[in-house]
């Protein structure tokens, strides 16, 4: 979230000044459709809008600069626009399917299995959690 603040405000001395403009303003409605996404009441349809308004801004880009063609639309891209407002619509908010937990299990159980000292370091880490 602090790059998507703090970004916009380096592109003049990144960028060429005919994109800068732009591509601040393509970051500055990102950063307005990622807090839509990620607040507790989100609406779907503001999102849907504000998401496909985004992908067509990106590509309007192309105009201008390369990197923004349609074949540069990811499918992360594609899941905040299609996807993630129909989650919303079903389950209220999309919170509840963070994986934080299970990337922090992931992150224990590796550091647990390549520092142990044990014969076993599958079990041992097993046992433990």
């Amino acid at each position: 979230r602090k790059v998507l603040s703090l970004l916009p405000a380096q592109f003049p001395s990144i960028l060429p000044p005919e994109t800068c403009q732009p591509v601040a303003q393509l970051w500055k409605d990102f950063e307005e459709t990622y807090s839509a996404i990620s607040s507790w009441t989100p609406d779907s349809t503001v999102i849907e809008t504000k998401a496909k308004k985004w992908i067509a801004d990106f590509v309007a880009l192309s105009r201008m600069s390369q990197g923004y063609q349609r074949s540069n639309v990811t499918p992360y891209m594609h899941l905040m626009a299609i996807h993630i407002p129909e989650m919303v619509a079903l389950h209220g908010n999309v919170k509840q399917f963070s994986c934080q937990g299970v990337e922090k299990l992931n992150d224990v159980s590796k550091r647990s299995y390549f520092s142990s000292c044990k014969w076993n370091p599958a079990e041992e880490m097993m046992l433990t959690e």
